[in-house]
């Protein structure tokens, strides 16, 4: 047990004594002096894990040294407090994100030698505390900054390129805010993950960070250029006309004159979903120009390749249609829809400049889009990368790990403050599968447990949206359900599949299927179709009432349910006091037995056990994987003794 409580009670005790007791001492007072010196101690016993049976004598020890200390303070008076050395930093000055004309434009390249800032920043005099401790009047959230957040502080004082891994509950939050706070003119940009974490810092952080998405600043940036700035199609402005408009393949293909054509077993508009899949994937890239042996891969690759004879010919025709589908795209006068994918790389492409700010705070760079992390790279200012690559779970859709790729300074942050050592323990032997070496260190009060009380309020993660729909339909028949994220995304996926199930025809994510057959081959290989695959194939034409069902399905507000539910994916960043592990979660097995699953399948499993705070439970095959049943030596040599048969 950690003796916060009975540390705050000796430093409460001594201030009253120093305010009283000691008012000769002058120029830095006595509590001030003393509650440094409290708060360096307690950073010290912060550190160790103390029971509770060493508790009183651990508060006599406290006391006697905080009565010490004040009589050394009485015999020893400090008149002037210690500084730290003043430095002149360079001056960025205060302009918005630049985006230069497109007669200036040029092909996004993946640069080679990306500049390195070295300009220390200055030390703010009044952030180092009375007994010279660098950043020891900081405080983030009313709490002094930890012994690793003080590293990492010093680290980012170099001026240099900073990375920071920060284990799932370390408070890399708060770390942030500490950066910001240590610099007060300094002007930091905040890149946030999604719209609902901007909107927390944007109200949280310092007023020195501007917290914005990635996004925002590419919608903003594409809606001042040339055939977008003050183009109005009806009520609303060009680019959101184009934003809102929905894909159709058979549209596409007879605006492309391929309506009618078939390629082996590919009709026109199969052939132009296809194509949008490939401009997808270079749309989510740092690449200048489409290449069809880097971006026409995944589903479509194998869907193509399973196209014997011909699958040469259809690769050329997805790869033209595809050029003719980017260069409608790139047209503001065209009308074919766009995504959000599609203004960023626009806005990529015209190499945006961060003129305005000292720093760039990166968040969540272990799944860095990566046309962003090739934006942030290119800029000259100072570049901060926070993340964990153990929580990076969206490769699968083009995500690469900033935290792998950049070569910088690191700092660490591994103590978790938002569970104890229990569910710690768990988070640290999921860790030690996927190879690392350090471990989570829980300090949170409660030590936790690895059972849910179902009479209290809980949280199930889950691993698919289709398991998400089952528990979704069987629970709300009992409880008050609510579903993070909503349960929109899910039934429009189960809507696309059964679609193609009942009708042959792929919509969304299905476009450019061609048969039920195709989901099944390709559902061998990605578990999400596999659920979705599996559930139709359980529940047939039945299908159809349950999406109704769905539709109809009224969840609650979080603060009302009982339980809540969330896949994996959407509870990232999120967290509650007791968690419940899916069974759709599955390891890998081999001959019968269980093993390892993939990198990326441990790190999902790794994210949603780590949104627990006090309570843990693991779905029955998950704790099989972690903690193997040991073997029965004792019924094994009995076997021994009956199939061989004694010599003597």
């Amino acid at each position: 047990m950690v003796l916060g409580a009975s540390l705050i009670a000796v430093v409460e005790n001594a201030a009253s004594k120093s305010r009283t007791e000691i008012p000769e001492l002058v120029g830095v007072s006595a509590y001030e002096k003393l509650n440094t010196f409290c708060i360096g101690l307690a950073e010290r016993v912060a550190s160790l894990e103390v029971t509770l049976a060493e508790e009183k004598a651990s508060r006599k020890a406290l006391e006697s040294l905080v009565s010490q200390h004040l009589k050394e303070m009485q015999a020893n008076p400090v008149t002037k407090p210690v500084t730290g050395p003043e430095q002149s930093p360079r001056e960025s000055p205060e302009r918005e994100v630049v985006t230069k004309p497109a007669s200036e434009k040029k092909p996004v390249t993946k640069p080679v030698n990306f500049p390195e800032v070295v300009t220390k920043l200055e030390i703010d005099p009044q952030l180092v505390s009375a007994s010279g401790q660098r950043w020891g009047n900081i405080r983030v959230d009313g709490f002094p900054p930890t012994a690793e957040q003080r590293q990492i502080l010093d680290l980012v004082s170099t001026g240099a390129i900073t990375k920071i891994e920060a284990f799932a509950g370390t408070g890399k939050t708060s770390t942030l805010k500490a950066i910001a706070s240590a610099y007060p003119k300094k002007r930091f940009l905040y890149l946030a993950f999604n719209k609902a974490i901007q909107k927390e810092a944007a109200q949280t952080f310092p007023h020195n960070v501007s917290a914005k998405t990635a996004h925002s600043l590419a919608f903003r940036a594409v809606m001042m250029m040339d055939g977008y700035r003050n183009i109005r199609v009806g009520t609303e402005s060009r680019l959101v006309y184009r934003l809102n408009k929905s894909w159709n393949s058979f549209e596409m293909a007879r605006q492309l004159n391929v309506i009618n054509e078939n390629v082996g077993p590919f009709s026109g508009p199969q052939i132009i979903g296809m194509a949008r899949d490939m401009v997808r994937k270079f749309e989510q890239s740092d690449d200048s120009q489409i290449n069809p042996d880097v971006h026409l891969k995944g589903d479509t690759a194998a869907m193509i390749q399973s196209s014997k004879g011909v699958s040469e010919l259809v690769s050329e025709i997805v790869y033209k249609m595809a050029m003719a589908i980017w260069e409608k795209i790139q047209d503001p006068a065209d009308d074919i829809p766009l995504s959000h994918d599609s203004y960023l790389k626009l806005w990529a492409l015209s190499e945006p400049e961060f003129s305005g700010y000292n720093a760039v705070l990166f968040d969540e760079a272990q799944d860095a889009n990566p046309v962003i992390l090739n934006i942030v790279r290119s800029q000259k200012c100072q570049q901060i990368y926070v993340g964990d690559e153990n929580q990076q779970i969206y490769s699968w859709r083009g995500a690469v790990s900033a935290m792998q790729k950049i070569e910088a300074q690191t700092g660490y942050l591994t103590d978790s403050f938002r569970f104890g050592p229990i569910i710690a323990g768990v988070a640290s032997d999921i860790l030690e599968k996927l190879g690392g070496s350090r471990k989570v260190l829980g300090r949170a009060t409660d030590d936790g447990c690895l059972t849910v009380d179902y009479g209290c309020k809980y949280t199930m993660i889950f691993r698919t949206n289709a398991q998400l729909i089952t528990e979704a339909l069987r629970l709300s028949r009992y409880h008050d359900i609510h579903i993070v994220g909503g349960i929109r995304g899910g039934v429009q996926d189960l809507k696309d599949a059964f679609s193609i199930y009942r009708h042959g025809v792929g919509r969304g994510r299905f476009a450019s299927y061609t048969s039920w057959e195709m989901v099944k081959v390709v559902s061998a290989t990605d578990p999400e179709i596999k659920r979705l695959y599996d559930f139709i194939e359980k529940h047939g034409s039945e299908t159809e009432e349950i999406i109704r069902k769905l539709d109809q399905l009224a969840a609650c507000p979080e603060k009302d349910a009982a339980v809540i539910l969330s896949t994996a994916h959407k509870s990232k960043g999120r967290q509650w006091d007791q968690v419940l592990i899916g069974e759709d979660f599955n390891a890998g097995r081999k001959s019968g037995r269980i093993v390892d699953p993939s990198g990326e399948e441990i790190r999902l499993i790794y994210v949603a056990v780590t949104r627990a705070k006090k309570a843990l439970q693991l779905s029955p095959e998950i704790s099989q994987w972690l903690y193997p049943p040991e073997p029965d030596f004792e019924s094994e040599e009995k076997d021994d003794d009956v199939l061989i048969p004694e010599i003597m």
